[in-house]
């Protein structure tokens, strides 16, 4: 994995924004954002981490825009 989806990984969890990342061989991986507690506000699949990941990142800016992660990664 790149250093930079490390970071984002590591931001959304800074940031307190809730997410879950899973896969299951030869299914791609598994993405959604928010919580079991409070309900996952949305979910996605994609063949690639990268993608997975650059999803998690673009679902937070969207749903969570004034937060610290949504500031530092808004383009």
């Amino acid at each position: 994995m790149s250093d930079d989806y490390a970071q984002i990984v590591q931001d959304l969890y800074a940031s307190e924004i809730n997410a879950r990342l899973e896969w299951f061989y030869d299914g791609g991986f598994s993405v959604s954002i928010g919580d079991m507690l409070m309900g996952w506000k949305a979910t996605n699949n994609f063949r690639t981490l990268a993608e997975a990941v650059d999803w998690l990142r673009a679902e937070a800016i969207k749903r969570y825009p004034a937060s610290a992660f949504a500031k530092k990664y808004r383009q």
